[in-house]
């Protein structure tokens, strides 16, 4: 275990990185080392690491939520899984009773290992929040990342014949030594333009990121992506009275609030003055039960 502090107005998100190894060649950990020390802010609250045969595994821990896993990442013998989870789930209830797991206090990443020991490759699909993670099944020799359904935390990697390396921000795929830092000519092109795209392509060629709502699967030496979800209506919503659809609306916006306001320090909010911002703030200020009006 390794660990990094900055002051608190240093701190961001957490962050993650991996290492995985198609063959049987040994794992340097000098080289997890590096890419943690690329990101080094995002591990405020401490940086933990676990190795395997074939993987390597870091979390940056910065504690936004109670009951935050100091035991991470996970490293499961029996079912020859290793996991490593930076993010928020907003369906914790759900996806307990689903796991069957009694214990409701159990620490988002717990919860998230046990729906990738479940579901696998499915795994993304079941969770709800701001998330990103990578998974490793060494019976399988499978590698599962994925990112959340808004691209709200990041995941970059970079794939070649004989590994995988990925973590939250690019710098930290740089810091690796196989990784060859030649720019793309037409991404920088693009940047040069002012005409960026949200796309997979970086700035460095073979280095990319997964893509808002997508999963990196990876066997057998290649990698493919697999989108789980899209932000493209499904289905209608039909009700028969206006006021239906409004407390339809209501309903998702509150428990949408609801399972954001689970912190470690008191909750505060940013308004704009617009209407988003404002309805956020208003249902926020009615679940505290404050009875007061909101202070300034």
């Amino acid at each position: 275990m390794a660990l990094y502090r900055e002051p608190l107005a240093g701190r961001l998100m957490g962050g993650l990185a991996g290492i995985v190894h198609w063959d049987t060649r040994p794992i340097d950990a000098a080289e997890l080392e590096s890419m943690i020390r690329a990101s080094a802010h995002r591990g405020s609250d401490g940086v933990h690491t676990r190795l395997g045969a074939r993987v390597a595994l870091a979390h940056l821990l910065f504690i936004t939520t109670p009951a935050q896993a100091a035991d991470h990442p996970i490293a499961d013998a029996l079912r020859g899984l290793f996991f490593v989870f930076d993010g928020r789930l907003d369906n914790r209830e759900e996806l307990a009773a689903v796991l069957e797991m009694r214990d409701r206090d159990v620490p988002d990443a717990r919860l998230a290992f046990e729906a990738f020991a479940r579901w696998g490759t499915d795994t993304a699909s079941h969770l709800l929040g701001d998330f990103a993670f990578v998974g490793w099944d060494d019976r399988r020799r499978r590698l599962v990342c994925a990112r959340d359904h808004m691209g709200i935390r990041h995941l970059h990697y970079c794939a070649t014949d004989d590994r995988v390396i990925c973590a939250t921000d690019l710098a930290q795929v740089l810091a690796h030594p196989a990784v060859r830092k030649v720019p793309d000519p037409s991404i920088a092109a693009d940047y040069l333009a002012i005409d960026v795209r949200n796309g997979p392509e970086t700035l460095y060629s073979g280095v990319r990121r997964v893509p808002a709502g997508h999963t990196l699967i990876g066997e057998n030496g290649r990698v493919r992506l697999h989108q789980y979800w899209s932000a493209e209506p499904r289905g209608l919503v039909r009700y028969a009275r206006d006021e239906e659809y409004a407390e339809h609306c209501r309903e998702l916006l509150t428990r949408s609030v609801a399972a954001r306001m689970r912190s470690d320090r008191p909750i505060a909010a940013m308004l704009s003055g617009g209407l988003d911002s404002s309805s956020v703030f208003s249902v926020a200020h009615r679940l505290v039960n404050d009875p007061g009006p909101p202070r300034r």
